[in-house]
């Protein structure tokens, strides 16, 4: 018979899960951002040099 989680213990994997639940999300959440940006500056360069090749 294995002994039962102390208290500590299972609190410790419950706040590890939080953190990784934290961290999982900020990632994506940057993730999204940084994409939202790589995209609004390749329709901006798109943009300029459509511009540059009309004048």
């Amino acid at each position: 018979m294995t002994p039962p989680p102390t208290n500590t213990t299972t609190v410790f994997g419950i706040e590890v899960l939080t953190f990784a639940g934290y961290a999982i999300s900020a990632a994506l959440l940057w993730g999204y951002v940084a994409l939202q940006w790589l995209w609004l500056m390749r329709s901006r360069a798109r943009k300029a040099a459509r511009n540059v090749a009309a004048s």
